[in-house]
Parts: structure tokens; sequence; C-alpha cells
């Protein structure tokens, strides 16, 4: 769609872009990114795509590592799927060419290439001291390049030698004004980059070389113009300027007077060419797709929400028009070309006029030859004819393909494996034209045409009926295009279309009226399968609903209801969603029917009518534009495809009578196979890049495998049974994939499956193996490396080298440990001469980076990031002089390991003064020590959902007295982004952290991070995790100094905390006179307990999507707000996994239970009547009558002493939390907040109070308490604990979320992660950095940990990254 705001720019803006805009190149080289500098990504040569063949193909060592993680899956709350990536400018290695020479850049190993364009033979490599992520330039003989090391570089084009290289702050004078640390390198994903990264690559025209160095918008950013030839600022167009607020990273794209700057999540910027002046950013969303067209406007997006391409005035930048869910934008001459998700469209812009929309099933990236069109997908290149879109060739590729140039007639393609391929006439393998088709080989002999007066449309959806990758309409003239690699499925006799494997709506017309559907009465039948609700979803339809346009029909479902929708001419013209009287069960089929007769409506399901209605009169009201669609509910500006299955759809000019349905429906009777539930289990953990081990439990006389979906079609893996559990690893997957796996089962009586699950690899953190020839680098240092490993017990991190000897031990450490390893050295010859020694051997970057330092007495690296510090130079003559201090600087608290080799010097007592615990041990000839580095003075643990268990929002961290902002510095930064988790909006379980990890609880799915480097651990993937609504309930998690405590449906998993590894499992205690089935419910670990309740297993919420009423859990009535409660308390020793004690008396309601030290506590109900409802997720007025506040003495469960409560309700929310002697009690309902305030160790009162919501929405109603000291915390009022009296202080109230606490700080959000000084009462806070709408950012182990948390938040600009802070009174520590 192409929505018309205002007009272009005039004919005199192109005659100055052709005058004073010239871009020169030899031919038609593709010399820049993106073939030239407005990044048209048109060629004017031609493609023979008929005598195309693989010539060639280049293959990293190690796949591209992008800056950024993302998008997010979804935006829950507002229903939205299918969000864009507006960071995605990295995914695979960029291209350049010449008419001989390929040129590009890797972000796996740092460096450039420059390879043979005839045989693909590398001919020189040059490499940096940082990843690059955007394509070289060339110009004029000259290679130019951006790197995350900070600086621009300039090589001979044609042996690679360095001309020149420069970093902004020397340029701007900005370095000799520093010298406070902040100019140290910090951590990114494992590597070491400055804050400013040069993200934008180079270019360069009319002689000069623009770039700019950016990361954080809270942080000064640089733009500079130099001279290309010097990299010197040498005339008055020439500067190096400070911009603020910035983040700009994405090939710049250059008009004739302007730069414009893609900045990620927000819209692109513009700047003066001249002078460097900032002009503004555009108005649209965010993206890092730029283009500039001839006549100077801008085309950027691919926007926020679902997409869309916004094009704007270069001069005024106001909006033009928005091409709606576009993913690129080409432009040549008078005709545009638009690639969405699904389709290719040619389109005169001037006559507006379309010239022809077809499907597409490679929607990354496109290019134009003269003559052709060429796209990228999903291992495959496409190209099609420029004239009539009609497909000419096709060829598979390993990788989803992100990156495509044209030279000299041949066909350069990059995908995200790292592979580079070019295809060229008289190459190889000659690839045949046509269309990937469906799979299935079953026969549709059977399939008879429907008969019934009235029919306009049959789909039977049968494999044998495909022809070209179409499925013909079998009583009219629409036939069905299905995507490449659709999936049909076997149902007995009968098959049905998979909608799970590549969910994604079906358009059957683009324009509804070639469909012929009916205008008076219809009828809509289908036999569908539904495997997910939905807000709005859709089965089949033609309709626009964006709230107050309203048209069409459709038949779907709102959420587990099916529905028929219908908007009659009958003012005021609004769709009527009648919605069945009974919910659907997912995975089982329907035969569902909607019928209008101009007068009234009825659904059916499975023959029965489940509503009527009469609101609708008159024919059916279509908007002007919109599609016919099968699998999904689209309209102009929403596409919710559905997950399923569809055996057959009709559509009907007339109302079918309910006798005709009822026939209809108990014709065919469609079944899956049964759907088996496991006595535990399943749960996956990725082991390499392409493997994965699956683990679950069976009941004896069982067998089972697994099977596995790979794109269309399916691999099954037996399973073997290893220490009383099945195990499969299935092998092969590929990166940043989907897959879906099921486990099989089958025994004497049935055969049967379970639901399938995700397997997704763009949660594979496992580093690419390096081939055994590469692992036998320095393997005479293998024996000893590995003696090392055992001794260090550190899985995974950063290991940092202060001088190099030969690296062998480095590589072999790395290898042995997994580790990254980090290497400095004084000597750039040493530096050149590994990195090449590495690089050759496919280890550099992945497993080992290397840097030069002026000095290893002052390391340009950021403090206390690294598990094992050690120096090869030292090893090898421990007799010289080593900086010892500054060693000690980088280590991490919390054992971070020192290795060092006993000589001449007393090493033992340099160690034992930088009180380090010690240990020495004989290692292959070697007397090595090492010394242990303890925790940070005042540092505090994160361990459960407020802190402690006691509830306070308090872990006891003082964080070194941070007050704001600046007291903090970035220590890391990176994964995991938006992706892993539901949404920012379910007010799930917080991170926790202790023990020196940051365990994050992810959607079904926990990552296990370092915390002091950000390093990925461990991660594991466990279908049955879940738990949201935390106000009403409590967590699902806690965790030790080295475990991990997980309730899982009836169990509590103990996991190893450094390895993941499933330690024991302890299963909640059977009671007498349970009547229901009881899941693990509260769960808290103290010292050597761990302290359980049993919980009803339908009770807790599980759903995370919807407003506040749903998922966000904001409301202030109804099911949302129902307090989860328990039936048991009980506690399990740790180490012997017996039961302790348990206690039964009435209802204790979960948000209360609160442990300290010696006690635990909570409120329990004894309401007979409301006990015998069985009604656990309770929001009945009886709950709080009978309450009584009690008390158990932790050890044994004895009662000490009870409190009959008569408290205000708390239907909104209702906390306890504990400290010193006191307990806080907080219940908010009716408008107001009301506080009590208890003795804990008498069991009496102290004293109340009450005061007035701030707010009724956005958590201003959810005030839950945080007691630091003598402090008592309820949003937004302080109280002296003691006394009750409201303190002269005001915590700003912020948005959603709650609080956590340090000693000297309080950290919520309040639109961006925001620190409270609890002294000043001033804020202070991190531009565009979000957290979620309950706690994701906690202080624990001396650092500010902000895990990603404001993702799917999809009409906002967040950086969607992880990042922790430290403070910066400790950067010299």
């Amino acid at each position: 769609m192409i929505r018309k705001l205002r007009t272009a720019t005039t004919g005199l803006a192109a005659s100055l872009f052709a005058i004073s805009f010239a871009w020169t190149c030899q031919a038609d080289d593709w010399l820049t990114y993106r073939h030239d500098p407005t990044r048209s990504g048109v060629s004017k040569d031609a493609i023979d795509a008929e005598g195309l063949g693989e010539k060639w193909t280049w293959k990293s060592a190690a796949a591209p590592s992008s800056a950024w993680s993302g998008p997010a899956k979804w935006d829950a709350y507002a229903g939205i799927r299918g969000l864009r990536s507006m960071r995605n400018y990295d995914p695979a290695f960029a291209l350049i060419a010449t008419d001989k020479r390929v040129f590009f850049g890797s972000s796996a190993d740092d460096s450039v290439r420059c390879l043979d364009l005839a045989t693909g033979k590398v001919l020189w490599t040059y490499t940096s001291g940082g990843a690059i992520r955007i394509a070289p330039c060339f110009s004029y003989g000259k290679v130019y390049f951006g790197s995350d090391d900070g600086y621009a570089y300039c090589l001979d084009g044609e042996t690679g030698e360095l001309v020149w290289k420069r970093d902004p702050l020397s340029l701007s004078g900005a370095r000799e004004d520093k010298d406070d640390g902040t100019q140290r390198l910090i951590i990114n994903n494992q590597r070491a980059i400055p804050y400013w990264p040069i993200r934008s690559g180079v270019s360069v025209v009319d002689g000069t070389a623009y770039f700019a160095a950016s990361m954080l918008p809270w942080r000064e950013s640089y733009l500079c113009a130099v001279d290309a030839v010097e990299g010197r600022l040498k005339t008055p167009s020439h500067y190096a300027k400070r911009v603020n607020g910035q983040t700009m990273e994405g090939a710049i794209a250059v008009s004739p007077g302007q730069l414009v700057v893609p900045q990620g999540r927000v819209a692109p910027v513009l700047f003066d060419r001249r002078n460097g002046k900032n002009l503004g950013a555009l108005k649209g969303g965010g993206g890092c797709f730029v283009v500039v067209s001839p006549e100077g406007s801008v085309f950027h997006g691919p926007g926020n929400k679902t997409g869309w391409i916004t094009s704007s005035n270069g001069n005024s930048r106001e909006t033009i028009a928005t091409y709606a869910g576009g993913n690129v934008l080409c432009i040549d001459g008078d005709h545009s070309f638009l690639l969405t998700d699904t389709t290719l469209a040619a389109t005169n812009f001037r006559e507006r006029k379309k010239l022809w929309n077809i499907p597409s099933d490679a929607p990354h990236t496109m290019i134009l030859a003269s003559n052709v069109v060429i796209c990228g997908g999903m291992d495959r290149v496409v190209i099609y004819d420029r004239r009539d879109g009609k497909e000419l060739w096709r060829a598979t590729v390993n990788g989803h393909v992100h990156e495509l140039a044209i030279v000299s007639g041949e066909l350069l393609v990059s995908t995200d494996t790292g592979e580079v391929t070019c295809f060229g006439t008289g190459g190889l393998n000659e690839i045949p034209k046509g269309a990937a088709v469906p799979t299935g080989k079953a026969s549709a002999a059977a399939v008879v045409p429907v008969t019934t007066p009235g029919i306009i449309s049959q789909w039977h959806f049968h494999p044998g009926m495909m022809k070209n990758g179409s499925l013909p309409d079998l009583a009219g003239k629409n036939v069905l295009r299905l995507p490449a690699g659709s999936h049909f499925e076997s149902l007995g006799k009968h098959q049905a279309l998979s909608l799970l494997e590549t969910p994604g709506t079906i358009t059957v017309r683009e324009r509804y009226q070639e469909a012929g559907i009916p205008t008076s009465a219809i009828t809509a039948e289908a036999w569908v399968r539904i495997d997910q609700p939905l807000r709005w979803g859709g089965i089949v339809g033609a309709i626009q609903d964006n709230g107050d346009y309203e048209r069409g029909w459709i038949l779907g479902y709102v959420d587990d209801r099916f529905s028929f929708a219908v908007a009659s001419e009958k003012e005021p013209i609004v769709l009527t969603y009648l919605t069945a009287t009974t919910t659907f069960e997912k995975g089982r089929w329907y035969h569902v029917v909607g019928t209008y007769d101009g007068k009234v409506m009825k659904i059916y399901v499975d023959g029965e009518q489940r509503g009527e209605s009469s609101v609708q009169e008159g024919l059916i009201s279509y908007p002007p534009k919109t599609s016919l669609n099968i699998g999904g509910y689209r309209d102009e500006n929403e596409n919710y495809p559905m997950q399923g299955m569809l055996h057959e759809i009709r559509i009907y000019g007339k109302a079918l009578d309910a006798s005709v349905i009822k026939e209809h429906a108990s014709s065919r009777i469609l079944h899956s196979p049964l759907l088996a539930t496991l006595p535990f289990g399943p749960y996956l953990q990725f082991l390499d890049s392409g493997s994965a081990i699956i683990r679950w439990e069976l009941k004896d006389g069982v067998d089972s495998v697994v099977v596995l979906k790979d794109g269309p079609g399916r691999r099954t893996f037996a399973s073997v049974a290893v220490d009383g559990m099945q195990e499969v690893v299935i092998s092969g997957l590929k990166r940043n994939r989907q897959y879906q796996y099921r486990v099989e089962i089958t025994t004497p009586e049935e055969q049967a499956h379970t639901e399938w699950y995700e397997c997704d690899t763009f949660f594979n953190y496992a580093i690419d193996e390096p081939p055994d020839s590469s692992r036998r680098f320095g393997e005479e240092k293998r024996g000893r490396s590995e003696h090392i490993a055992r001794q260090l017990a550190t899985p995974g991190g950063i290991c940092v080298v202060m001088g190099l000897d030969d690296a062998k031990l480095a590589v072999q450490l790395a290898l042995a440990t997994g580790m990254r390893v980090i290497a400095f050295d004084e000597r750039q010859e040493v530096v050149d001469s590994i990195r090449k020694a590495l690089i050759e051997r496919g280890l550099y970057g992945t497993r080992v980076s290397v840097h030069r330092a002026e000095s290893l007495g002052r390391l340009p690296l950021t403090s206390m990031v690294a598990n094992v510090v050690f120096s090869e130079l030292q090893l090898s003559a421990p007799e010289r002089s080593f900086p010892w201090a500054e060693a000690y600087r980088i280590t991490q608290p919390n054992g971070g390991v020192l290795m060092g080799r006993l000589g001449q010097a007393d090493l033992k007592e340099t160690f034992k003064s930088l009180s380090l615990e010690i240990n020495a041990e004989e290692i292959g000839g070697l007397n090595l020590l090492f010394g242990r580095r303890s925790e940070l003075p005042g540092a505090g643990e994160w361990s459960h959902l407020y802190g402690r268990p006691d509830n306070s929002a308090f872990g006891g961290e003082t964080l070194q007295g941070v007050k704001r902002r600046e007291d903090l510095q970035v220590q890391w930064i990176g994964r995991p982004g938006a992706r892993y988790q539901p949404d920012r909006n379910g007010r799930k379980p917080s991170p926790l952290s202790i023990g020196g990890r940051l365990y994050l609880q992810g959607l079904q799915r926990i990552i296990a991070l370092n915390a002091y480097n950000g390093s990925i651990l461990w991660a594991l993937e466990i279908p049955a995790m879940g738990r949201f609504n935390m106000p009403r309930d409590c967590s699902n998690w806690c965790a030790d100094e080295d475990h991990v405590y997980l309730a899982i449906d009836q169990e509590c998993w103990k996991l190893d905390g450094k390895t993941g590894a499933l330690v024991h499992r302890f299963k909640v205690p059977v009671g007498k006179n349970d009547r229901y089935e009881f899941n693990w419910g509260y769960i808290a670990s103290t010292d050597d307990l761990i302290l359980g309740s049993a919980v009803k297993a339908d009770a807790p919420f599980r759903n995370f999507w919807g407003g506040a009423n749903e998922g966000w859990y904001d409301a202030r009535e109804g099911d949302a707000t129902g307090k989860i409660c328990s039936d048991r308390f009980f506690a399990f020793n740790k180490k012997t996994g017996e039961v302790q004690w348990s206690y039964a008396g009435g209802l204790l309601v979960n948000p209360t239970l609160t442990a300290s030290r010696d006690r635990v506590f909570f409120v329990e109900n004894r309401n007979t009547e409301l006990i015998e409802s069985g009604d656990r997720r309770v929001s009945d007025k009886r709950l709080w009558e009978d309450q009584y506040l009690v008390a158990l003495d932790r050890r044994t469960g004895k009662k000490l002493w009870e409190y009959s409560l008569a408290t205000e309700p708390g239907s909104v929310v209702f906390y306890l939390a504990h400290s010193g002697n006191r307990l806080s009690l907080v219940a908010s309902s009716n408008k107001q907040y009301h506080v009590y305030v208890f003795d804990s160790d008498a069991g009496e009162a102290n004293w109340e109070n009450h005061f007035p919501w701030p707010s009724d929405n956005h958590g201003g109603h959810m005030s839950r308490p945080a007691i630091v000291g003598k402090t008592l915390y309820v949003r937004p009022r302080a109280y002296d604990l003691s006394t009750g009296e409201v303190l002269d202080k005001t915590v700003p109230m912020g948005g959603c979320g709650t609080y956590a606490a340090t000693s000297g700080a309080l950290f919520f959000r309040s639109g961006n992660v925001t620190v409270w000084d609890r002294e000043s009462g001033k804020t202070t806070a991190w531009n565009r950095l979000r957290p979620d709408c309950w706690l994701s950012t906690i202080p624990a182990g001396g650092m500010l940990l902000s895990p990603e948390g404001g993702g799917g938040c999809s009409c906002g600009s967040w950086m969607e990254t992880s990042i922790g802070f430290m403070p910066r009174a400790l950067s010299d520590k």
C-alpha cells in the first residue's frame, strides 16, 4: 500500500542532484554498500539468468556475529506479531566488487578480505582490532571501512597495506580531554570494544570520507568527514563533531547536501554534509534501511510494529508516503519495486500504476539489475523478470541470504552462515528455473468437488492436488498459491495443511473484488484445528478493522472461541463479532461455519448452532481495498497468522440451512493422534552450534522417538535410556532457524505424541567448533591446558592474557574451557603475527582476539571483567617483573582467578597482599599458583523475586553508595536481546543474581550469564516453565551460591549454577486428603532448606498475551486480580532431599509468603466455604474474612504465633515483607493503599496508615513494600519503619513496575531505567534503556544488572539489549 501524504520534491532537486553529486566508477562496479552512496541497490549491468551457475564459494571458519540480538517476537500487549528488526545491518558479510576483485569485512574475525572474482581465491587479508559490520567502500584504488575497534581505515586496494587509520576521539581532540577510565574497552558479547565503535561504514564521495562512531544514546557520539587521501581534517568541509543523544549505526546514505544516518531503533537523522550540522531526525519508524532517490527523497525502514517504509522530503523532513509491510524498496527510473514478507510488487510510481504483484519466498533482501530483480531468502536466491515478475531462476545456498551484489554480469551472494558464493555464466551446476513444490505424496483421487448450489470456492488441502506450488479451487477460479515449503499432515485417510511449520497468512487475492465473493448473503465453512489461540484470529475472510473503520467479514476466533464477523451497510457501519458460546480445545479438529442471510448472523460448531445476532442488516459492506485471505487475520495494518491446520474451506453465496450444516459436520470426523503427557520433561540444551540434547522420562513399557520438523520435511531420532531418563541428540541444526520437535510414544495398545515444542537456534549460543586441523594448533600444550581447566573449574566466560609467547596455551585453554580469550601485547609485530596465524586456522575472533596495549601495566580494558588472567610471558619467564596489581584490577570478584608461575619473586606474598585465596599445583612441569578473588565489600544478592526471601526489595547491596546514573559506567553490553523473553507486559519473575552469575527467565527458557562480563554460560529450553502476574502470586524460582531452584509442574528442579545440569528433583509431598492435582507453588532457599507450597495445578497465571485484564495484569478487578492461594507449606532438606516439615491449615495467600533467617510468615484464610469451593485463584470477597497472620519456625514448621487480621481488602494487591523485627503488610483496594506494620517477634500490631492511589493504572495502584534499614517505602510514600511517621520524601511513580533498592538508591521504571537518590530525592535515568513492566533491573554482586526487559514495546525506541553497570568508584580497583 502507498498512502499519498504530500507532493514529492521538485524537478529542481533532481537537477541539483545530477549536478552536485558525482559517483565515479568503472563500468558499473559495485563499489560500496548497495552499489552507490545513495544505497539504491540498482546496477546497470544485466544478468543472464538462463546461464547462471555456481563458480565458487568461500566459507568463513565462523558465522557472522551480529552487533545486536533481535527483534522481539511480538508485542503481546498490543497483539502484534512479526515485529521488524530495525538493527539488521550486519547479519551477513556485506560485499563490494570491481570487475576483478571482491571485498568484504568480517564480524567473525575482524578482517577485510580481497578475493579474486574469477576464482574466489583470497588475495589478501587485513585484520583490524574489532568486528567489521558494514561493507567496505572502494574509491580510486583504496578500500575504506570502519571497525568496532573505533577506527576508520584506508587500505591499498591492490596490496591490502594500511594507508591510514583514524579514530574520532583523536580527530576531535576528545581523547586528550579524558583520562577517567571512560575510554577503556568494555565487553560486547565477549569482545572488547570502545564506547564508540564505527558501525556506519565509511562512505567516500567527492574526495571526502564520512563515518560515525556511536553506540549508547546517553553517551556522546562523533560524526566525521575527513580527506579521503590522508584521513585528516584539511578543509572547512572536514570535521569531527561531537553529537549528543544519537545512536548512529547502519550504512550512511549520501545526498547532494546531506548525510542520512540510520539510528537503529529510531528514525534516521539528517546532517548537513558541508559542516556536520544536525538537521533533525526524519519522521516515521526506525530501521537501518535507507535509500536516497534520484529526486532527493529519503526512504527508510522497516519501521516499528509490522513494518513500513517511509518516504520523506529530504529538505523539509516531512513524510510523503508510507509503504506497508515493506522490507526493501528499490527505485529505478519511474519504477519502484517493493519486497515484503510474502510478495514482490512493481509500480510505476509517477503514474501511480501497479505493474505486477507476485508471491515471493525470498523476503530478506533485493537488488536490481537492468533486466531482472534479484531477491534473497532462507537457503535461496531467486531471480525475476523486471517486466512481468516471472520467475526466471533460483538457486539453493546455505543460510539466510542477506547481501547481494552484481558485477560484470555475475551475482555475488552472502549468507548468515558466513558463506560467499559467486554465480556466473560458465559456472558449474547450472540451476534450472522453477518454483519449489510443497511436500506430500498422497493421492487425491477420492476428493470430489462440492455440487451444493451457491458454492463459490472450495479448497481441499491435500498434497495430491498440488500443481506447481498451487492448490486448485474446486468450485471457482481462486487458485491458491501456497508458500514454498508448506507441509501436509496425514490424518489417516484424510490430509491437512499444517500452518505450524510455516505459519503465515495465505492471500487468495490481493484485491477481493477479483475473488467473486458475495455481498448479499454468505456462508464460510471450514474444517480447522487451532493450536494457538489469538486475540484476533482468522480462518478465512476479507476484512478491514482498524478500530474506527470496519468493513468486510471473517470467520475466525477470538481467544479460545470461534467467531464470525460481518459489517453490513446498515449505519453505523461496524463489524459485529459473533462469538461461539463454547470454547475450543487447542489441537482438536472442529467443523466451523458462519452464515449471514442479510438479516441474521449465525455461527455453528460441529453442526450445532452456538450463536446468533440480528444486529447487521443489508448488503455486506466491503472496504475499497482489502484482500481475501486464508489462515490468518490480515487487513491493511494487521497480520496475525494462524497456528494450526486446515483440512478444507468453502465459501457460498448464500446462507446454508442448519440441516445442511449438520450433515456436513457429521460427514467427516477428523482426528489427530492422541496427545501424550510425559511423566517428566522434555527439556532441551544446545551442545554445540549444530546439535542439541533433549531429555524426558517415560513410563515402563513405552518406546519413544523424537520427530523434528526440518523445513518441509521431518527427521526422526531414536532415544536411548541414560540414568533413568530418555535422551536424544538432534544434529544438523542450522543457524537462526525455528524448528519444532515432539516426542512420539508407542505402547502395545496405542500410539500418541506430545504437542510440538520449539527448538529455536536463535538461542544457540555455542561457539562454532573449529576443524580438527585447527584444534591441533598448540596441541603439545593440550594436556597442560586441560589440567589447568580442571583447576580453574570455570566453564565459559573471559580469559585475559597479558603478554603473549606464541598464543598456543591461550588457544588450548580457550578450547578446553569454552572461554573467549582477549589477549594484549605491547609489541605490534607479535600482535600481527599471532593474528595471522590464528586467522589461517579459523581460531581468531570467535576463540581468541589480540590487541596491542601501550603498556601491560595499564591495559585499555574496564575493570573486573576476566574470569581468568595470566601471562604467557610470565609463565615462560617467571623471574621477570609483572604488573600483578593491574592483573588484579581486571580480575572479576567472586571467584575470578589469577594464574602465575612460581619463580624467584615471592609470588605467594604478592597474591596474599592482594587478598587472594591461593592454591599451588604443579602442572606439566610448571609450578603454578592460583589466586581467587573474593566478593566485593558491600556486595549483595538478588536470589529471590524481591531480593531475598524476606520480600524487602533489598538484597544487602551497597553499590558503593551509588545515587545517580553518572555514578555508574557500562561494564558489558549485548545478549540476550528482546527475543528471549515473552514480552515486557506479563509482570513475570525477576532475574536472579548470586555467586557472580546472572540468571534470566525468558519464554520457556533460562539463560545463565556471568554477571561481570555478560558471557552466556548455559541455557535451557523448558516448555513447561512459565508463570506471570507476580503481584498476585509468588515467583517460580530462586537461587543460592551454587544452584538454581525452579518450580515446574509438581516438582522443584535443582540445577547446577555453573553448568545448568539437573542435579535433583524434589516432588510436592502428597497429602492424605488431597482432592486436586497439586503443583509446586512458592519457592525459597534458606541456608540448608528449600521452602515450597502446594498449589492447585490450574491456579497460577500462564498467559502473557493482552492488556490490563489479560496479560498485562494492570486491572483493578476481575480474574486478573485474583490472588493465588496454596493449600500446604513445606520444607525440604537441600542435601538429603527429605521433607523436613509440612504445614496445612487454610488457604495460604501466595504474595504474602515470606521467610526470614529463622521464621516464615504468611497470611492464611480459614473460611470453610471458600476452602471447600476449590477456587485457588481467588477474587471472592470471602478471602478477606477469617484471615490470620501466621509465623512458623523455619527449621521445624512449628507455629510460633498467629494474629487475627481485620485489614481492608487487598482486592488489587496484597503484599507482605519483613526486615529486622518488623512485618509490613500492604493492601490496595477502593482507590486506597492501607499499610500495616507488625512486630514479627511478638506477633503484635505496631502501626497502620492509609493514603489514596496516585493513579489507577500503570501500576499506580499496585505499589509494594521496600525496606532499607529503618525506612519503609510504599510508592509514593516513605515511612519510618518503627514509628509509622510519614517522611518528607516522595518516591516518583514512574510506570508499571516495582522497585529494587540499594543502600543509597531505588531503581525502577519511569519510562526508562531510573535511579532515585534516597537522600536528595532526585532522579536520573538512562535514555532509551527500558525495563519490563514489573522488575528486571536488579543490584547484586557490586553491579547494577539490567537485562533486556522492554522488548516487545513496538511503539518505542528502546535499546533492546542487556547491560551490566559497574560503579565508577571501582574503575581502578
